[in-house]
């Protein structure tokens, strides 16, 4: 079937397309909440140790030290050594002008108890990182609609039981299961909502998916604000999720996907339906007679990705900037916190700059081609970074400018991370898109999962250097895969390859013949 020649001739993008994509809109948000989720519930407020205890005959006090005590001898206190009287503290005070409790304040994950910070952000990325493969795989065998529905019970389940969780060992469970709902919703989503649109209005649509996820991330900001309370804030957003679960009964089975494993039938069947929803005729010898054309993807898998060095090479390629992508993105993410000192004006800001970064690809895209936006953005995320970083360490008093810096590094990220999921999408052929797209946030899941350790890695070390390390290393593994981005191919007004024949000649150069002469130009479909 020629898909494109259908899709268009059906409508395009009509009403029945402009429903789906308002449904699935909500789904996008529901992964931009869970993603920043994490930030409010393992939320560090100020603390200090309680004062005045007593053990034995000696009274210990504590200081500016929040995790130790020191004995009250009625001279002073030793602050400066830790002799072995020095006891470490059990109970702390904490500061609620912000949120009134938090997983971290409820859980004591301070001090002793503060390396399960960092483990819980990395273990929701393991989930992250476990769905990317799964789901992908899952997805491409028994289509995008049932997946959907299984990702989403999996938030469900993952969420309700938040409002009731009293130990940290319950909630890193729980959290694994909402980074694989999170990526899950999203990327299944995303893949759906590209195979019902034709190749004019994928960038728009591509783009639509990530605004809907960074508005999703200013509404969990003010849920946040309204509950200013960790158990609540899971509850409300949890019955959400079990509302948005209903709405998958609003949309059908690509017909992308039924005709990429052979079900034609079922496939007319929901594009006569498209078409009528559509005001539109749908002619079934258009199908017919170009059925013959989809036998050829049929027969393909991903071991034959093996077999065509230009899209092992291509594959590789886009893992890499994958990784790169995610380390900075979901690194600026954790470190949104105390990014202007108070919560929510910090994770405000940090939402509304990805926002915009959106809002600017809309009209950038018309115009630039996916290699290049694709390239300038993540090498100008990795030049703004490993500025801040240097500016951290050596104008500690400018907090305004490394602060302006690390926006623009958002800014540039989450740019880079838009064009990304589009450009991967376009670089593959049907049978394999949703694996390719699921081992590419996989491998980027890596770097996500590796990143709030790079964050906590600067505090460890005792040389000045340590306050900007971290920005300054999302700064060099962003240049360099933008470096390295620079080897793609172009994918703008292409349409989306069927087979691995039309993937690998996407921006290739060919010989064809004009009136008997050799002529050179680029396979765009």
């Amino acid at each position: 079937m020629d898909y494109e020649a259908t899709i268009t001739n059906i409508g395009h993008f009509g009403n029945y397309q402009k429903l789906v994509l308002c449904l699935l809109g909500f789904f996008f948000m529901a992964s931009g909440i869970e993603t920043l989720l994490n930030v409010f519930i393992i939320y560090v407020p100020e603390f200090s140790c309680v004062s005045n205890h007593t053990y034995g005959n000696i009274t210990y006090n504590s200081t500016k030290d929040e995790c130790y005590l020191y004995p009250n001898n009625g001279t002073g206190f030793n602050t400066t050594d830790r002799t072995e009287e020095t006891i470490a503290c059990k109970s702390w005070v904490y500061d609620k002008s912000d949120f009134t409790a938090t997983a971290a304040t409820d859980m004591n994950l301070v001090c002793g108890k503060a390396d399960k910070i960092p483990f819980i952000n990395m273990i929701f990325m393991a989930g992250m990182f476990t769905a990317s493969f799964i789901f992908g795989l899952l997805s491409d065998w028994k289509g995008r609609k049932l997946t959907e529905c299984i990702v989403l019970v999996i938030q469900i389940l993952s969420l309700f039981p938040l409002y009731f969780v009293k130990t940290s060992e319950i909630l890193i469970v729980l959290r694994f299961f909402g980074g694989m709902s999170s990526v899950g919703i999203f990327a299944t989503a995303f893949v759906l909502a590209l195979e019902i649109v034709p190749v004019a209005y994928q960038t728009i649509v591509g783009l639509y998916s990530q605004i809907m996820f960074s508005v999703g991330e200013l509404v969990v900001v003010g849920v946040a604000y309204c509950t200013r309370e960790w158990h609540l804030l899971c509850l409300v957003i949890a019955v959400f999720s079990f509302f948005l679960l209903f709405s998958i009964f609003g949309f059908d089975e690509s017909p992308r996907w039924l005709i990429s494993i052979g079900k034609q039938d079922k496939a007319e069947a929901i594009l006569g339906k498209i078409a009528k929803r559509n005001k539109k005729e749908f002619y079934v010898m258009l199908t017919e007679k170009t059925c013959n054309k989809e036998a050829v993807a049929v027969n393909g898998s991903f071991r034959d990705l093996f077999k065509s060095r230009i899209l092992l090479y291509r594959a590789f390629n886009v893992f890499f900037n994958w990784t790169a992508v995610n380390t900075v993105y979901y690194g600026l993410v954790f470190g949104s916190a105390s990014l202007a000192g108070n919560l929510f004006v910090s994770t405000s800001l940090m939402a509304a700059v990805e926002l915009a970064s959106y809002v600017v690809l809309i009209f950038l895209l018309k115009k630039t081609g996916r290699k290049p936006l694709y390239s300038s953005s993540i090498i100008l995320a990795g030049i703004a970074c490993f500025t801040s970083g240097f500016v951290k360490i050596w104008a500690a008093d400018m907090v305004w400018l490394s602060t302006l810096l690390l926006l623009v590094g958002k800014f540039a990220a989450s740019a880079a991370f838009a064009i990304i999921y589009n450009y991967t999408t376009e670089l593959f052929p049907t049978v394999i898109r949703n694996t390719i797209l699921g081992l590419s946030s996989c491998f980027g899941r890596i770097g996500s999962m590796a990143a709030p350790y790079i964050l906590v890695a600067g505090g460890q070390m005792k040389s000045k250097f340590g306050v900007g390390l971290p920005v300054i290393f999302f700064g060099i593994f962003s240049i360099i895969a933008g470096l390295l981005s620079l080897f793609l191919p172009e994918t703008k007004g292409c349409s989306l390859p069927d087979t691995f024949e039309e993937g690998e000649n996407i921006g290739r150069k060919v010989k064809h013949k004009v009136n008997g002469e050799d002529n050179q130009g680029m396979v765009s479909d």
